[in-house]
């Protein structure tokens, strides 16, 4: 039976696939004040190091069992997957706001994202590949973007959940911290909860556009509220977010 991995991003992440990366996709978690980047391993989970020995991961290991990742200044990747391109459903591509439609003329990619390097502007990427990408939950507002074609108001997305099939009994997380050592855990197959959130909430959509070079934002317009389920409603482990997540292109 083939087996899978789960990983809900929820927040402040921008799902980044430029054609010349092929199958490699990339959540960044764009720095925000009072923000928060964290990867989340349920207890329920088996982690165990490529290179024996190697405790790096016990410093994030929570009282309760499983561990939260502090992920400021890191770039992870998650590897066993299937090598084929990420696939978004229908609605991923309603509900999840695209740059490369609200600002067409943006076209270049921001280096530092080309290049996954934590900087001023970005506390963290986390590279994926297969699988396909869906919304889960919704803000409590509809939103549009004026002048743009996703002028039409509709609800948006603050949870993502990717499914993703392993090549392999385990996947691999790949951690690399800037200016330290890379260390590498085979994971069993679980729920990853990849999050950049504030605990008050609060919109910071403009952000998103710094993932371009030079592109000026376009700020979403609230327009009733939105009847679909509600961030809040997800997962117990998931707490509430009020930032969407975006994506490129």
């Amino acid at each position: 039976m083939e087996k899978s991995m789960i990983v809900l991003f929820v927040g402040l992440i921008a799902h980044v696939n430029f054609p010349d990366w092929q199958v490699q996709s990339t959540g960044v978690l764009l720095r925000a004040p009072g923000h928060e980047a964290t990867l989340t391993i349920p207890d329920t989970a088996t982690v165990r190091p490529l290179n024996p020995g190697d405790t790096w991961i016990d410093q994030y290991k929570q009282s309760g069992g499983g561990y939260r990742v502090h992920l400021d200044d890191m770039h992870v990747r998650l590897e066993g997957t299937q090598s084929v391109a990420t696939q978004k459903t229908a609605a991923q591509k309603r509900h999840v706001p695209n740059l490369g439609t609200i600002a067409p003329n943006c076209k270049k990619l921001n280096p530092a994202v080309r290049a996954r390097r934590p900087d001023a502007d970005f506390a963290a990427f986390f590279d994926y590949r297969g699988g396909t990408l869906t919304p889960l939950n919704y803000l409590r507002e509809m939103l549009g973007f004026p002048g743009t074609k996703e002028a039409d108001p509709r609800c948006v997305a603050c949870y993502d959940r990717l499914d993703t099939a392993l090549t392999g009994p385990e996947a691999l997380l790949v951690f690399s911290p800037s200016g330290g050592a890379t260390h590498s855990y085979w994971v069993s197959p679980t729920t990853l909860v990849v999050a950049n959130r504030h605990p008050a909430g609060g919109s910071h959509f403009d952000l998103y556009y710094k993932v371009l070079q030079s592109c000026p934002p376009v700020s979403p317009v609230a327009d009733g509220p939105c009847t679909m389920e509600r961030c809040a409603e997800v997962e117990a482990m998931v707490p509430d977010s009020d930032c969407s997540n975006s994506q490129w292109p």
